[in-house]
């Protein structure tokens, strides 16, 4: 039985990856945020891809976006790439796109531009891209991005979306040992390895 993919970021803490190994299959782990901007690395970034590697966890990564236009969203790439230089990532690296004060509510052409932008930029570094977004940005703020791994966020018995998805954020109150707090937690969907 597949166990599930937790996706992590500095508001987890310090984690027992030790303790989490056994209970997962895999994670995703925030990078960062915003702008190629050293002060918006995840503070638990390097700890959490070590441990992963250490453990051969297999591991992926995500940023967090703040992006208002196409050059920021090329900006948010140059971070991602910056980071995973020289890690081995075995999973997507996700763009992860919801509502944020920074931002505001962008209109469904913006957020459209700037995951296109961020993807392609990935993309001619040889990443694997994956769209984080939940069913309300996926139905109505995203069109055109087909070319991307799409990550549902969904918290629910069920996903409903009718689209494909190759993983689906059902829960943020995963009890995972070895996390302190309530932990996100995914389902994947198919052969695990064409997730890469």
């Amino acid at each position: 039985m597949a166990k599930p993919i937790v996706d992590v970021s500095e508001h987890n803490g310090f984690l027992n990856w030790d303790l989490i190994k056994g209970q997962i299959d895999g994670a995703i782990i925030r990078c960062g945020y915003g702008g190629n901007l050293a002060v918006q690395d995840d503070k638990q970034y390097i700890r959490n891809v070590s441990e992963c590697t250490r453990l051969n966890i297999p591991f992926g990564v995500y940023l967090f976006s703040y992006a208002r236009n196409e050059a920021e969203a090329l900006d948010e790439a140059e971070h991602v790439l910056r980071l995973v230089k020289g890690w081995n990532l075995k999973l997507p690296i996700y763009y992860d796109i919801e509502y944020s004060a920074y931002v505001g509510d962008l209109s469904a052409e913006t957020y459209t531009k700037n995951a296109n932008a961020f993807g392609k930029r990935i993309e001619q570094a040889n990443g694997f891209v994956g769209i984080y977004a939940n069913l309300d940005y996926w139905t109505r703020k995203l069109y055109n991005v087909n070319a991307y791994s799409r990550w549902l966020a969904q918290w629910s018995n069920a996903p409903t979306f009718d689209k494909e998805f190759k993983l689906w954020q059902y829960s943020s109150d995963g009890v995972i040992n070895g996390s302190s707090l309530r932990t996100d937690v995914n389902r994947y969907y198919g052969d695990f390895m064409t997730m890469v």
